[in-house]
């Protein structure tokens, strides 16, 4: 565009020259003589105090917002890794004080059941609540986890931007200090020459001589012309290159803040809750938005040393729900901890369970019961745990002299039957019954349980009050 404005330009000279020279040709021959004599001072006398100031002062504001930078970023990653180890410390005392729980439930279990009782509910619901304690503490861990790692990637981001105007503030000093190259003063020096021939064309005789330089400036015209409409020079692509690579960088940069600028869940699943308004103060200690994922769920047990042993992932599981005790999940092992616990002396491993597609009466956060199935067996002779008796390394079960005693009525039975020890082999078993596998019994075996009537189920612990035991 500038070679093409140059060549009208040229142009209309000639014209002018091969026309009638006015007063107005001659005012504006004048004013371009000063204004290219003008040009030609100020490119000799150097850069302005102006200018060397002005660029100055940018160098120095660019120094000042990397400093700037350099500071504050450092406090937000420190803050970030500070919130980091709190929620690290805050996870470890929810998970200290579920064990605590946790164990001290299982005993009071334990001695509830000796008597036929079991445990309150506010205890299972305060079991439950440190639970949820733990996964609120373990999802604050994750969120200062990414807190602290977009810190440090905001920090090296910022500081690398900074560094950048900085150096570009630099080379705007180092070309004002070093003022006009030589190319652009002989670009002045020939601009004032021109213009002065031209003035002095319109004031002399030598028409002739006037009207040649005019076309020859024409023919220039022409030939810069088809210089600039011709493929760039290495220099140039250079040039060009180094823009489009600064304007990419510019619209990564943009990218990344647009893109930190939207709130995106890190899974899928629906808003639980939502603890921040607009407006409200954001308090670190307490998620914003709650997520839920509701297409699977899982519960960490707790399992002792003992018998952990006999757990391998991929084993499959009955889930039962406190709210809701006529419903069983099919649950699978997916994981067990290789760290273990250690709380009042016991030590234990945390074994997690999920099971996938549960019906929509079940919600986060209830309390369930695990029962993992480590072996199965079918067609098996078992007898209540409560039946076997150990004497000196072997186990029996007694059994009534007379079988049919089981089909008496209660009140006929004697209080103290005739019983016969018979010698067992044990095998499975869980904790309510025993397998056995070998022996002097079958599955019309009347067998003798002292304190448990046959009418009630022996998990009870015994009859109701008012029935004799048999």
């Amino acid at each position: 565009a500038a070679a093409e404005a140059q060549l009208a330009q040229v142009q209309a000279q000639l014209r002018q020259t091969m026309g009638n020279v006015t007063e107005q040709d001659l005012a504006a021959a004048r004013a371009q003589v000063e204004q290219a004599r003008a040009n030609l001072e100020r490119l000799l006398g150097g850069p302005k105090a102006s200018e060397v100031i002005q660029a100055q002062a940018q160098v120095d504001q660019a120094i000042a917002a990397l400093q700037s930078q350099r500071d504050s970023l450092s406090a937000a990653k420190t803050r970030a890794e500070s919130q980091l180890f709190q929620a690290a410390n805050t996870l470890r005392d929810r998970q200290a004080e579920y064990s605590r729980i946790y164990n001290e439930n299982r005993e009071r279990e334990q001695q509830l059941a000796r008597f036929g009782q079991s445990l309150p509910q506010s205890a299972l619901d305060n079991e439950a609540a440190a639970l949820r304690a733990v996964q609120n503490a373990e999802e604050q861990m994750r969120q200062a986890q990414v807190a602290y790692e977009q810190a440090k990637q905001a920090e090296i981001t910022g500081i690398a931007q900074a560094e950048a105007q900085v150096r570009s503030a630099q080379a705007n000093l180092d070309r004002v200090l070093a003022g006009a190259d030589p190319d652009q003063i002989a670009a002045a020096r020939a601009q004032s020459a021109q213009a002065e021939a031209n003035l002095n064309k319109l004031l002399g005789d030598q028409r002739a001589g006037s009207l040649a330089a005019a076309q020859a400036a024409v023919a220039s015209a022409q030939a810069n012309l088809q210089r600039v409409k011709a493929p760039p020079s290495d220099a140039d692509l250079a040039s060009a290159e180094a823009q489009v690579a600064n304007a990419r960088a510019s619209l990564a940069q943009a990218q990344l803040a647009l893109e930190r600028a939207t709130l995106v869940a890190p899974i899928n699943g629906v808003v639980a809750e939502v603890n921040l308004e607009v407006g409200e103060l954001y308090n670190a200690a307490r998620p914003a938005i709650v997520l839920a994922d509701l297409s699977g769920y899982y519960v960490d047990v707790t399992v002792d040393e003992i018998d952990v042993a006999q757990i391998a992932v991929g084993q499959q599981v009955i889930l039962t729900l406190d709210a809701l005790p006529n419903l069983e999940l099919q649950g699978t092992v997916a994981r067990i901890n290789p760290l273990s616990t250690v709380q009042s002396g016991v030590t234990a491993y945390t074994v997690r369970i999920v099971t996938n597609d549960p019906p929509a009466a079940v919600r986060p956060g209830m309390s369930a019961s695990a029962d993992i199935i480590v072996a199965e067996k079918s067609e098996a002779l078992v007898v209540p745990r409560r039946a076997i008796r150990a004497e000196r390394g072997q186990f029996f079960v007694d059994v009534t002299a007379d079988p049919g005693l089981c089909a008496v009525d209660i009140a006929q039975r004697p209080l103290q039957p005739v019983t016969q020890a018979i010698a067992v082999q044990l095998g499975l078993s869980n904790e309510q019954i025993i397998e056995v596998t070998s022996g002097n019994l079958d599955e019309n075996s009347c067998i003798y349980v002292p304190g448990i009537d046959a009418r009630f189920n022996f998990f009870s612990g015994g009859p109701p009050p008012g029935v004799r035991n048999r």
